[in-house]
């Protein structure tokens, strides 16, 4: 995304600068009160700023002499996660450099924005900027992650304090979130799930998921009581959900439901079993719909045990017998029996699983091979990729080449290197490198949209070492991390199985990913130092992940720049001599922060296995080169051994920002996965482990 500053003409629809204020005294106030370890706070009214004088000067200039509050958002934050407008502009000030996130309040369509319209603008620090009233915007983005930001908030008296009781009596009253507040949410978010109004949408590389629900009824039980049940849960559940007008029956019922929820673009599917349950018509859903469905049962409790029974606790598991015998996939949960605010909850928990599902099987991974020499450890047979749904193009790197020289001249190139200068910042890339690297990135793009065929989704795995830097003039790693921070995976030395680890982790997060080396031990004085006494982890439990510069900025410290890559420097490259062509990784620690480890993997047998296992980022400086951070998981000394080891696992780990073993292991047990593992407890051996050692 191209950031702006709010001194381009580009900011003039969305707001003004706001000159003549003396912000200081406002500034040091904000930086007394200390910021969130993670996510971020909000407060309306905050006493210690609202007695600064800046305060008057806002009410009585800013606003006319209108009453106002004057409250902060303050933490970190990198996503866009909601919009909001207010029927009065916004005045914000900012302790440090900020970026809001803004789009126009006439760009929202049937109730929708696309997010592609959303603009990024840079505020500097202690600059009063003016956020129209017509702007939608929210929480701002820190510049720099060991900052975070403090961002001061003008507004009316009152607002965002809270909601009035109103009975929606158009679309917008949907969005009515609190007192002058109206929100739309994109559907992955907390506000989504609390109830907020669903309302940011944008085409990207993931798939966009969108469910239906079908009630099935045993004739022999109140037909009604599926209806009612169903209606409770449309009612129940805060996402987009498709209620089907059709209770199933019998087949022909069955066959009417199907045709409805795909005329609705249903891409995925809740068959709620309201009562007992049909159980052919029921099973026979999951093979007539082209997508995930999932499979739950109404809990009694919302009536008497006489006319009000439903039995659907006994009719689940006529339902699982009947999946199995016509070898048909379904979804169930770990408990898929409960009451409408239950089945609401499993909803918006199969809707990340189906996600990855939907997207795997629409996906090509496109390669650029071979492997480089002496490399087996990312080579895997492609047979599991078909087993997935999964297509695969194998290219060699000589027609990436010949792409890439296609693509000198072309006209888009300039605007991206603008767009890579704005997203490294000044002194943080090398300039000579800009024009060989957004040119590289246009092809790898146009690769894509020409080459997805009958699919709909793309990742690549592409060689990019030893030949690759000295035959394009530069290392890919910075070009390949801004496609991750998109959705489109790009994996390093053609890790194929990785480049899929990837995508799945994309699809569950909602958010960019990486892949890393299981690199090295930590130092064990690097432990004593800064882990041990502070962090409840061994030092076995600790190991840095790297790689030379792939993982997207957005996922690094504030420090991080294109740099070289100092082993291919020392390969290629002649002894003493200044980097040339080994320039373009993408350097620094990564942010602190929860992650999964995980990975997907064909062996050499030809069986899908995998592993996940959840942990952290440490903010503990490397002090090392690379994309690298220290890494912490529980009992990791065992799972190395017995996972990793044992399980003959390649070196490389797909990485998702954010705990989603929940989701993954979902994922891969849908995907007919039987070896998943884990990180298991001392109290739980594994299999080969010596118990007396």
């Amino acid at each position: 995304m191209k950031i702006h500053s709010v001194f381009d003409a580009a900011f003039r629809p969305y707001g003004k600068v706001l000159e003549g204020y003396d912000t200081a005294e406002l500034q040091r106030a904000m930086l007394a009160i200390d910021l969130p370890e993670s996510g971020t706070s909000y407060r309306p009214g905050i006493e210690s700023l609202e007695a600064c004088d800046i305060f008057s000067e806002l009410r009585d200039r800013a606003y006319g002499g209108m009453p106002i509050q004057l409250g902060m958002c303050w933490g970190h934050n990198t996503k866009l996660n909601c919009l909001e407008y207010h029927r009065d502009s916004e005045v914000n000030i900012g302790t440090h450099d900020f970026i809001l996130l803004l789009a126009k309040e006439d760009e929202i369509e049937n109730g929708v924005l696309d997010t592609s319209k959303v603009k990024a603008f840079l505020v500097p620090a202690g600059m009063a900027v003016e956020v129209y009233a017509t702007t939608l915007h929210y929480a701002p983005c820190h510049t720099r992650a060991e900052d975070g930001f403090r961002v001061a908030v003008a507004l009316p008296m009152g607002t965002n304090t809270e909601k009035p009781a109103i009975t929606p009596g158009n679309n917008e009253d949907k969005m009515l979130w609190a007192r002058n507040k109206w929100l739309l949410a994109h559907p992955e978010t907390s506000e989504a799930k609390n109830g907020a109004y669903i309302g940011l949408k944008g085409a990207t590389n993931i798939p966009e998921v969108k469910l239906g629900i079908i009630a099935v009824s045993r004739d022999c039980f109140p037909i009604g009581l599926s209806v009612k049940r169903r209606e409770a849960i449309k009612a129940a559940y805060k996402g987009e959900l498709y209620e089907c007008p059709v209770t199933v029956e019998n087949e022909k019922d069955m066959l009417k439901a199907v045709e409805d929820v795909n005329a609705a673009g249903c891409n995925a599917l809740v068959v709620f079993l309201g009562n007992f349950g049909p159980e052919t018509p029921e099973t026979l859903i999951a093979k007539y719909f082209d997508g995930p469905v999932m499979f739950v049962a109404a809990a009694e409790g919302d009536g008497d045990l006489i006319n009000g029974r439903g039995d659907a606790y006994c009719g689940m598991l006529n339902c699982s017998y009947n999946l199995g015998m016509r070898h048909l996939q379904g979804y169930i949960p770990e408990y898929p029996v409960g009451t409408a605010e239950d089945i609401a909850a499993m909803i918006a928990d199969f809707v990340p699983v189906a996600r990855a599902v939907i997207g795997v099987k629409n996906l090509k991974i496109i390669t650029f091979g071979p492997r480089p020499q002496d490399f087996f450890a990312c080579n895997a047979p492609i047979k599991g990729l078909y087993e997935l749904g999964v297509e695969i193009e194998e290219n060699s790197e000589l027609d990436l080449l010949v792409s890439y020289k296609a693509h000198a001249g072309d006209g888009r190139i300039p605007a991206v290197c603008e767009d890579m200068a704005k997203e490294m910042g000044e002194g943080r890339y090398f300039p000579d490198l800009l024009e060989r690297m957004a040119q590289f990135e246009l092809t790898l793009l146009d690769w894509a949209e020409a080459h997805k065929g009958a699919r709909k989704y793309v990742a690549f795995a592409d060689k990019c070492w030893p030949a690759f830097p000295e035959q394009f003039g530069f290392e890919p790693c910075y070009v390949n991390s801004r496609l991750a921070s998109r959705g489109i995976p790009v994996s390093c030395e053609v890790d194929i199985y990785g480049a899929l680890s990837e995508y799945i982790g994309a699809c569950v997060s909602a958010d960019a990913v990486t892949l890393l080396d299981i690199n090295n031990s930590v130092p064990a004085q690097m432990w004593e130092e800064n882990i041990k006494g502070k962090f409840d982890y061994t030092l076995t439990d600790t190991f840095m992940g790297f790689h030379c510069g792939n993982t997207p900025s957005c996922k690094m410290c504030a420090d991080r720049a294109v740099k070289y890559q100092l082993i291919q420097h020392r390969l290629l490259e002649p002894e003493g001599s200044e980097p040339d062509f080994t320039r373009g990784t993408l350097e620094g620690d990564i942010a602190p922060g929860e992650i999964t480890f995980y990975r997907l993997q064909c062996d050499s047998e030809g069986n899908l296995r995998s592993y996940i296992a959840e942990g952290e980022v440490l903010p503990v400086a490397t002090k090392s080169f690379g994309g690298i951070g220290v890494f912490a998981i529980h009992e990791m000394g065992r799972f190395y051994r017995h996972v990793l080891i044992q399980k003959r696992y390649p070196h490389h780990g797909a990485v998702a920002f954010g705990h989603h073993g929940k989701a993954l292991f979902e994922v891969f047990k849908f995907l007919g996965v039987k070896d998943i593992a884990y990180n298991q407890p001392k109290s739980l051996p594994y299999p080969t482990e010596n118990p007396w050692a």
